[in-house]
């Protein structure tokens, strides 16, 4: 987080390092089919920049983003008889 000023101020301040893992497995799966000929690992590595920068940029419209994701992901789950 030392890159990160801005990110490590408000982590636990209205960020959270889980807001900022799902941030880039969100980007990781939305942009799954145009990665870079990378490893895995290096790939989901050069989104955490983009990742924190949106986060940073406007929390409150990609916190709710997040937060329609894992709606639809826990609604997913019940119906197929697996709540969380």
């Amino acid at each position: 987080m030392e890159r990160y000023p801005a990110a490590e101020a408000k982590l636990g301040h209205g960020l959270v390092i889980s807001e900022i893992v799902e941030e880039v497995f969100l980007n990781a799966f939305e942009r799954f089919n145009d990665r870079p000929p990378l490893r895995m690992g290096e790939w989901l590595e050069s989104l955490i920049d983009p990742s924190l920068k949106a986060l940073l940029e406007d929390t409150a419209a990609e916190k709710e983003n997040l937060s329609f994701i894992q709606s639809a992901q826990l609604a997913e789950a019940e119906r197929n008889g697996h709540p969380r």
